[in-house]
Protein backbone atom coordinates (compact mmCIF):
# COMPACT_ATOMS: atom_id res chain seq x y z
CA UNK A 1 0.00 0.00 0.00
CA UNK A 2 1.41 3.37 -1.04
CA UNK A 3 0.37 6.57 0.70
CA UNK A 4 0.43 9.92 -1.08
CA UNK A 5 -0.44 13.21 0.62
CA UNK A 6 -3.15 15.38 -0.90
CA UNK A 7 -3.45 18.79 0.73
CA UNK A 8 -3.75 17.95 4.43
CA UNK A 9 -5.06 14.37 4.19
CA UNK A 10 -3.24 11.07 3.56
CA UNK A 11 -4.91 9.03 0.85
CA UNK A 12 -4.22 5.42 0.01
CA UNK A 13 -3.26 4.65 -3.58
CA UNK A 14 -3.91 1.04 -4.53
CA UNK A 15 -1.24 0.90 -7.21
CA UNK A 16 1.72 2.83 -8.53
CA UNK A 17 1.43 5.65 -11.03
CA UNK A 18 2.37 4.69 -14.54
CA UNK A 19 5.38 6.63 -15.78
CA UNK A 20 3.68 7.97 -18.86
CA UNK A 21 0.70 9.16 -16.89
CA UNK A 22 3.04 10.69 -14.35
CA UNK A 23 4.77 12.52 -17.18
CA UNK A 24 1.41 13.78 -18.40
CA UNK A 25 0.53 15.03 -14.92
CA UNK A 26 3.86 16.82 -14.57
CA UNK A 27 3.24 18.53 -17.88
CA UNK A 28 -0.21 19.60 -16.78
CA UNK A 29 1.16 20.78 -13.47
CA UNK A 30 3.60 23.13 -15.20
CA UNK A 31 0.89 24.52 -17.42
CA UNK A 32 -1.65 24.86 -14.65
CA UNK A 33 0.71 26.82 -12.46
CA UNK A 34 0.38 29.66 -14.95
CA UNK A 35 -3.28 30.11 -13.99
CA UNK A 36 -4.00 32.74 -11.33
CA UNK A 37 -5.25 31.45 -7.98
CA UNK A 38 -4.98 27.81 -9.06
CA UNK A 39 -2.39 25.39 -7.70
CA UNK A 40 -2.63 21.63 -8.26
CA UNK A 41 -0.93 20.04 -5.27
CA UNK A 42 -0.79 16.36 -6.23
CA UNK A 43 -2.46 13.89 -8.59
CA UNK A 44 -2.86 10.15 -8.25
CA UNK A 45 -3.91 8.52 -11.52
CA UNK A 46 -4.50 4.85 -12.06
CA UNK A 47 -4.53 3.36 -15.55
CA UNK A 48 -8.04 2.12 -16.25
CA UNK A 49 -7.51 0.31 -19.56
CA UNK A 50 -5.75 0.48 -22.89
CA UNK A 51 -7.67 3.53 -24.06
CA UNK A 52 -6.58 5.56 -21.06
CA UNK A 53 -3.03 4.44 -21.77
CA UNK A 54 -3.30 5.77 -25.29
CA UNK A 55 -4.75 9.04 -24.09
CA UNK A 56 -1.88 9.41 -21.65
CA UNK A 57 0.66 8.85 -24.40
CA UNK A 58 -0.85 11.75 -26.30
CA UNK A 59 -0.48 13.94 -23.21
CA UNK A 60 -4.20 14.47 -22.69
CA UNK A 61 -4.82 18.10 -21.86
CA UNK A 62 -7.51 19.10 -19.34
CA UNK A 63 -8.84 22.62 -19.26
CA UNK A 64 -9.63 24.26 -15.94
CA UNK A 65 -11.85 27.35 -16.02
CA UNK A 66 -13.37 29.14 -13.03
CA UNK A 67 -17.06 28.38 -12.49
CA UNK A 68 -17.42 26.29 -15.68
CA UNK A 69 -19.60 23.18 -15.23
CA UNK A 70 -17.43 20.15 -16.12
CA UNK A 71 -18.54 16.54 -16.33
CA UNK A 72 -15.78 14.12 -15.31
CA UNK A 73 -16.24 10.50 -16.39
CA UNK A 74 -13.79 7.56 -16.25
CA UNK A 75 -13.80 3.89 -15.27
CA UNK A 76 -12.59 4.13 -11.68
CA UNK A 77 -11.97 6.68 -8.95
CA UNK A 78 -8.77 8.03 -10.42
CA UNK A 79 -8.48 11.61 -9.20
CA UNK A 80 -7.65 13.05 -5.85
CA UNK A 81 -7.02 16.77 -6.13
CA UNK A 82 -6.13 19.55 -3.76
CA UNK A 83 -6.94 22.92 -5.33
CA UNK A 84 -5.92 26.26 -3.86
CA UNK A 85 -8.32 28.90 -5.12
CA UNK A 86 -7.61 32.38 -3.80
CA UNK A 87 -7.37 31.80 -0.02
CA UNK A 88 -9.55 28.71 0.36
CA UNK A 89 -8.23 25.14 0.31
CA UNK A 90 -10.66 22.82 -1.43
CA UNK A 91 -10.20 19.06 -1.10
CA UNK A 92 -11.83 16.81 -3.70
CA UNK A 93 -11.62 13.14 -2.76
CA UNK A 94 -11.83 10.29 -5.24
CA UNK A 95 -15.05 8.90 -3.77
CA UNK A 96 -16.81 12.16 -4.55
CA UNK A 97 -16.59 11.55 -8.29
CA UNK A 98 -18.63 8.91 -10.15
CA UNK A 99 -16.90 7.71 -13.30
CA UNK A 100 -18.28 5.64 -16.16
CA UNK A 101 -16.23 6.23 -19.30
CA UNK A 102 -12.65 6.94 -20.30
CA UNK A 103 -12.83 10.65 -21.00
CA UNK A 104 -13.18 14.11 -19.54
CA UNK A 105 -15.51 16.44 -21.39
CA UNK A 106 -17.39 19.70 -20.98
CA UNK A 107 -21.06 19.55 -20.14
CA UNK A 108 -23.17 20.57 -23.16
CA UNK A 109 -25.32 23.69 -23.20
CA UNK A 110 -28.46 21.58 -23.14
CA UNK A 111 -27.38 20.26 -19.73
CA UNK A 112 -26.38 23.66 -18.36
CA UNK A 113 -29.63 25.21 -19.55
CA UNK A 114 -27.89 27.72 -21.81
CA UNK A 115 -29.29 26.58 -25.14
CA UNK A 116 -31.91 28.86 -26.62
CA UNK A 117 -33.64 25.99 -28.34
CA UNK A 118 -33.82 23.73 -25.30
CA UNK A 119 -36.91 21.68 -24.67
CA UNK A 120 -38.58 22.42 -21.34
CA UNK A 121 -40.82 19.85 -19.74
CA UNK A 122 -44.07 21.28 -18.47
CA UNK A 123 -46.60 19.28 -16.53
CA UNK A 124 -50.20 20.49 -17.12
CA UNK A 125 -51.19 19.15 -13.71
CA UNK A 126 -48.36 21.07 -12.05
CA UNK A 127 -49.35 24.25 -13.86
CA UNK A 128 -52.95 23.80 -12.72
CA UNK A 129 -51.87 23.27 -9.12
CA UNK A 130 -49.68 26.38 -9.24
CA UNK A 131 -52.56 28.44 -10.64
CA UNK A 132 -54.92 27.11 -7.98
CA UNK A 133 -52.42 27.91 -5.23
CA UNK A 134 -51.91 31.42 -6.59
CA UNK A 135 -55.66 32.02 -6.75
CA UNK A 136 -56.13 30.74 -3.19
CA UNK A 137 -53.48 33.21 -2.03
CA UNK A 138 -55.15 36.11 -3.86
CA UNK A 139 -58.58 35.16 -2.49
CA UNK A 140 -57.20 35.02 1.05
CA UNK A 141 -55.42 38.34 0.66
CA UNK A 142 -58.53 39.99 -0.79
CA UNK A 143 -60.70 38.82 2.08
CA UNK A 144 -58.23 39.99 4.72
CA UNK A 145 -57.44 43.33 3.05
CA UNK A 146 -61.14 44.17 2.82
CA UNK A 147 -62.12 42.96 6.31
CA UNK A 148 -59.04 43.90 8.35
CA UNK A 149 -57.41 46.57 6.21
CA UNK A 150 -54.18 46.43 4.24
CA UNK A 151 -51.92 47.71 7.03
CA UNK A 152 -53.23 45.32 9.68
CA UNK A 153 -52.97 42.24 7.45
CA UNK A 154 -49.74 40.22 7.59
CA UNK A 155 -48.30 37.82 5.06
CA UNK A 156 -48.44 35.10 7.74
CA UNK A 157 -52.21 35.60 8.02
CA UNK A 158 -52.60 35.41 4.25
CA UNK A 159 -50.55 32.20 4.15
CA UNK A 160 -52.53 30.65 7.00
CA UNK A 161 -55.88 31.47 5.40
CA UNK A 162 -54.73 30.14 2.02
CA UNK A 163 -53.34 26.97 3.62
CA UNK A 164 -49.79 27.50 2.35
CA UNK A 165 -46.44 28.54 3.77
CA UNK A 166 -45.19 32.12 3.90
CA UNK A 167 -42.45 31.22 1.41
CA UNK A 168 -45.11 29.99 -1.01
CA UNK A 169 -46.88 33.35 -0.83
CA UNK A 170 -43.65 35.16 -1.68
CA UNK A 171 -42.82 32.72 -4.49
CA UNK A 172 -46.29 32.63 -6.05
CA UNK A 173 -47.14 36.35 -5.87
CA UNK A 174 -44.75 38.43 -3.79
CA UNK A 175 -44.84 40.93 -0.94
CA UNK A 176 -47.95 42.75 0.25
CA UNK A 177 -47.78 45.52 -2.38
CA UNK A 178 -47.53 42.87 -5.08
CA UNK A 179 -50.52 41.04 -3.60
CA UNK A 180 -52.62 44.19 -3.68
CA UNK A 181 -51.55 45.03 -7.23
CA UNK A 182 -52.45 41.55 -8.45
CA UNK A 183 -55.82 41.76 -6.71
CA UNK A 184 -56.61 45.03 -8.48
CA UNK A 185 -55.40 43.81 -11.88
CA UNK A 186 -57.20 40.46 -11.76
CA UNK A 187 -60.38 42.11 -10.49
CA UNK A 188 -60.34 44.41 -13.53
CA UNK A 189 -59.55 41.65 -16.03
CA UNK A 190 -61.79 39.00 -14.48
CA UNK A 191 -59.06 36.46 -15.22
CA UNK A 192 -56.28 34.86 -13.20
CA UNK A 193 -53.79 37.43 -14.53
CA UNK A 194 -53.82 41.05 -15.65
CA UNK A 195 -54.96 41.74 -19.21
CA UNK A 196 -54.08 44.95 -21.10
CA UNK A 197 -57.09 47.15 -21.80
CA UNK A 198 -56.87 46.75 -25.57
CA UNK A 199 -57.03 42.95 -25.23
CA UNK A 200 -60.07 42.75 -22.96
CA UNK A 201 -63.16 41.13 -24.40
CA UNK A 202 -65.51 44.07 -23.86
CA UNK A 203 -63.05 46.49 -25.48
CA UNK A 204 -62.89 44.32 -28.58
CA UNK A 205 -66.70 44.19 -28.71
CA UNK A 206 -66.93 47.96 -28.29
CA UNK A 207 -64.58 48.53 -31.22
CA UNK A 208 -66.71 46.23 -33.35
CA UNK A 209 -69.92 48.12 -32.42
CA UNK A 210 -71.69 50.27 -35.00
CA UNK A 211 -72.74 53.24 -32.86
CA UNK A 212 -71.72 55.24 -29.79
CA UNK A 213 -74.87 54.13 -27.93
CA UNK A 214 -74.00 50.48 -28.51
CA UNK A 215 -70.44 51.12 -27.32
CA UNK A 216 -71.65 52.79 -24.12
CA UNK A 217 -74.12 49.96 -23.48
CA UNK A 218 -71.38 47.34 -23.75
CA UNK A 219 -69.13 49.38 -21.48
CA UNK A 220 -71.83 49.98 -18.85
CA UNK A 221 -72.47 46.26 -18.44
CA UNK A 222 -68.73 45.56 -18.40
CA UNK A 223 -68.16 48.13 -15.65
CA UNK A 224 -71.02 46.68 -13.62
CA UNK A 225 -69.39 43.24 -13.71
CA UNK A 226 -65.96 44.64 -12.94
CA UNK A 227 -67.05 46.71 -9.95
CA UNK A 228 -68.64 43.76 -8.25
CA UNK A 229 -65.11 42.31 -8.02
CA UNK A 230 -63.05 45.46 -7.90
CA UNK A 231 -64.84 47.97 -5.66
CA UNK A 232 -64.02 46.41 -2.23
CA UNK A 233 -60.37 45.86 -3.20
CA UNK A 234 -60.01 49.29 -4.76
CA UNK A 235 -61.32 51.01 -1.65
CA UNK A 236 -58.88 48.99 0.45
CA UNK A 237 -56.14 50.29 -1.85
CA UNK A 238 -57.40 53.87 -1.46
CA UNK A 239 -57.27 53.61 2.34
CA UNK A 240 -53.82 52.00 2.29
CA UNK A 241 -52.53 54.74 -0.02
CA UNK A 242 -52.97 57.26 2.79
CA UNK A 243 -50.12 55.73 4.80
CA UNK A 244 -48.20 53.32 2.55
CA UNK A 245 -45.95 54.80 -0.18
CA UNK A 246 -46.15 51.69 -2.38
CA UNK A 247 -49.94 51.74 -2.25
CA UNK A 248 -50.02 55.48 -2.90
CA UNK A 249 -47.93 54.95 -6.04
CA UNK A 250 -50.20 52.12 -7.18
CA UNK A 251 -53.31 54.22 -6.54
CA UNK A 252 -51.90 57.10 -8.61
CA UNK A 253 -50.83 54.71 -11.37
CA UNK A 254 -54.23 53.02 -11.66
CA UNK A 255 -56.09 56.34 -11.57
CA UNK A 256 -53.88 57.85 -14.28
CA UNK A 257 -54.24 54.75 -16.42
CA UNK A 258 -58.04 54.86 -16.12
CA UNK A 259 -58.03 58.50 -17.19
CA UNK A 260 -55.83 57.76 -20.20
CA UNK A 261 -58.07 54.84 -21.22
CA UNK A 262 -61.13 57.08 -20.99
CA UNK A 263 -59.55 59.66 -23.29
CA UNK A 264 -58.87 56.94 -25.84
CA UNK A 265 -62.48 55.80 -25.50
CA UNK A 266 -63.76 59.37 -25.95
CA UNK A 267 -61.86 59.61 -29.24
CA UNK A 268 -63.40 56.36 -30.43
CA UNK A 269 -66.87 57.58 -29.47
CA UNK A 270 -66.21 60.82 -31.33
CA UNK A 271 -65.27 58.86 -34.46
CA UNK A 272 -68.84 57.50 -34.69
CA UNK A 273 -70.21 61.03 -35.21
CA UNK A 274 -72.72 60.58 -32.37
CA UNK A 275 -71.04 62.67 -29.65
CA UNK A 276 -72.20 66.20 -28.82
CA UNK A 277 -70.09 68.80 -30.58
CA UNK A 278 -70.18 71.21 -27.64
CA UNK A 279 -68.25 68.72 -25.48
CA UNK A 280 -64.52 68.22 -25.83
CA UNK A 281 -63.00 64.77 -25.72
CA UNK A 282 -61.53 65.59 -22.31
CA UNK A 283 -64.99 66.45 -20.97
CA UNK A 284 -66.46 63.24 -22.36
CA UNK A 285 -63.60 61.25 -20.85
CA UNK A 286 -63.96 62.91 -17.43
CA UNK A 287 -67.70 62.24 -17.26
CA UNK A 288 -67.20 58.54 -17.99
CA UNK A 289 -64.15 58.36 -15.70
CA UNK A 290 -66.07 59.78 -12.71
CA UNK A 291 -69.10 57.53 -13.18
CA UNK A 292 -67.21 54.28 -13.72
CA UNK A 293 -65.26 54.73 -10.46
CA UNK A 294 -65.50 52.30 -7.57
CA UNK A 295 -66.62 55.14 -5.30
CA UNK A 296 -69.64 55.80 -7.54
CA UNK A 297 -70.56 52.11 -7.49
CA UNK A 298 -70.31 52.00 -3.68
CA UNK A 299 -72.52 55.08 -3.27
CA UNK A 300 -75.38 53.67 -5.31
CA UNK A 301 -75.10 49.90 -4.86
CA UNK A 302 -73.74 49.51 -1.34
CA UNK A 303 -74.96 52.71 0.29
CA UNK A 304 -78.30 53.13 -1.52
CA UNK A 305 -78.93 49.40 -2.19
CA UNK A 306 -79.23 49.61 -5.95
CA UNK A 307 -79.07 46.30 -7.78
CA UNK A 308 -76.30 45.74 -10.34
CA UNK A 309 -78.97 45.75 -13.07
CA UNK A 310 -80.25 49.15 -11.91
CA UNK A 311 -76.70 50.49 -11.89
CA UNK A 312 -75.98 49.31 -15.46
CA UNK A 313 -79.27 50.72 -16.76
CA UNK A 314 -78.57 54.06 -15.06
CA UNK A 315 -75.13 54.35 -16.63
CA UNK A 316 -76.51 53.66 -20.11
CA UNK A 317 -79.28 56.21 -19.71
CA UNK A 318 -77.09 58.87 -18.08
CA UNK A 319 -74.22 58.57 -20.56
CA UNK A 320 -76.57 58.58 -23.53
CA UNK A 321 -78.35 61.72 -22.32
CA UNK A 322 -75.18 63.54 -21.27
CA UNK A 323 -72.80 62.69 -24.09
CA UNK A 324 -74.66 61.89 -27.31
CA UNK A 325 -76.24 64.29 -29.74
Amino acid sequence: MVYLRFGRRPVAAECRIDSRVDSMVEGLRAELLGFPYLDVLQFAVRLADAEMQELASHRLRAEFVDNLPVKVVANRNILDVGVHHENDLLYIGPKGIRMNEETVRRVGDHVKGLSEGKRVYRSPRRVERAAATRQAILDAAGTLFVSNGYTATTIAEVANRAGVSVDTVYAAVGRKPALLRELVETSISGAGTSVPAEQRDYVLRMRAAGSAREMLTIYAYAITGIQQRLAPVFLALRDAAMTDPDCAALWAEISARRAANMRAMAAELRATGDVREDLSDDQVADVIWSMNASEYWVLLVRERSWSPEQFASWLIDAWTRLLLA
